[in-house]
């Protein structure tokens, strides 16, 4: 049904079970599916709704992220239980911290921003993040997230990880819409619901 409603299309890409298989064509259902799946089951949730992300690192324009990452940390575990976690994939896990950011007050959370790169113009954004905006203090924080479950959380893939997140989020902090703008990349790599790396790079402005 949602194939025929032009919600899913056909991947072409090669598969040896035998299926046929279906993928959500571009940003704008992906948006579409993630926001659905927010408005059911992730928001209804007290748990959910009454924890708190500390983003006063955000306000504050420091370089120090880590009560972030630790609040993101203890949020993840009081919202999801370890067997969740152990299976949600990295999209799951992208999209119920995007939910969390998107309720609190004092920021302005993008999902899935698009970056104009010179010769890499299909690259997004994990977060974008602004703080204090319309205000002297405005700044955008540019966030790559990385996740593993435990079970692949081996020294050899989390330091992969890391570097792949700093690699990426330095390429979108030289976007052509972030110009003039006071802009921080940060990467952060979780596993499970433990953030082992957290770290604001030097501007490139």
């Amino acid at each position: 049904m949602l194939y025929y409603l032009g919600y899913l299309t056909i991947d072409t890409a090669p598969v040896h079970c035998g299926k046929l298989p279906l993928k959500i064509p571009n940003l704008f259902m992906s948006k579409l599916f993630a926001r659905c799946i927010a408005d059911m089951r992730l928001r209804p949730s007290r748990v959910f709704t009454e924890s708190v992300l500390d983003i006063s690192s955000f306000r504050e324009l420091k370089d120090d992220i880590a009560p972030f990452a630790a609040s993101c940390t203890e949020f993840l575990s009081r919202v999801f239980t370890s067997q969740a976690l152990g299976h949600m994939s990295a999209k799951a896990f992208k999209l119920a911290l995007f939910t969390k950011l998107e309720l609190m007050t004092g920021v302005a959370a993008e999902i899935r921003n698009p970056c104009g790169l010179w010769g890499d113009g299909g690259k997004f954004a994990d977060r974008v993040i602004t703080v204090n905006e319309d205000h002297p203090g405005e700044c955008t924080y540019l966030i790559e997230l990385k996740h593993a479950t435990k079970t692949e959380g081996t020294e050899s893939r989390i330091g992969l990880l890391i570097s792949e997140a700093t690699e990426q989020v330095m390429k979108c902090q030289s976007a052509l819409e972030f110009r003039g703008r006071s802009v921080e990349a940060c990467s952060m790599v979780f596993i499970g619901s433990n953030c082992g790396h957290c770290q604001v790079h030097p501007s490139a402005c």
